[in-house]
């Protein structure tokens, strides 16, 4: 019998004692079949399996990025999410902020690394402090909607006007 656990993104992958035998003949084949299986569920499947934090609402998280392709329009699309999550939590409607909140992830762990790399290593070290700062305020906003410790969107929301502004000057 096979048995394995996988946690990919907002999936918890379980296949314990599938009923599949494995002989010496067919293991290798088993093994990547399996391994196939996995890695295109992690990359097609990226759903939450919560529910939504309140009124079923659609969190708004489909990986449909606009991917920016110049620091400039990166650092437009923080602002505009920005805008987007703190008119949400100013509104004390916290699930309208939630796509924002992913997208904003998104730009922080995935597009502006990607901008940076060939910049000199004082340049990146002036983006990084306040991406850091960023996801940490955004993230906090973030897994508060997903069970963690309470986050309010005051404690957060000065560090996060002052953290854009840096990361825009810096990329001046």
């Amino acid at each position: 019998m096979v048995g394995f656990e996988v946690e990919c993104g907002y999936h918890n992958l379980s296949y314990n004692h599938i009923g599949i035998q494995i002989n010496s003949k067919n293991e290798e084949f088993m093994r990547l079949t399996l391994l196939c299986c996995l890695i295109a569920t992690c990359l097609l499947g990226c759903t939450p399996t919560k529910p939504a934090v309140s009124g079923g609402k659609d969190s708004g998280h489909s990986h449909e990025h606009q991917a920016p392709t110049t620091l400039a329009e990166a650092v437009k699309q923080l602002e505009e999410h920005a805008g987007t999550i703190g008119k949400a939590f100013a509104a004390n409607k916290p699930d309208d902020a939630h796509g924002s909140l992913h997208d904003v992830r998104f730009l922080l762990t995935d597009s502006l690394p990607g901008l940076t790399k060939d910049l000199p290593e004082e340049k990146k070290v002036a983006i990084k402090n306040p991406m850091d700062e960023l996801l940490a305020c955004f993230s906090a906003l973030d897994d508060a909607m997903h069970g963690g410790p309470e986050t309010p969107y005051t404690e957060v929301g000065e560090r996060i006007t002052a953290a854009t502004a840096s990361l825009r000057s810096a990329i001046q």
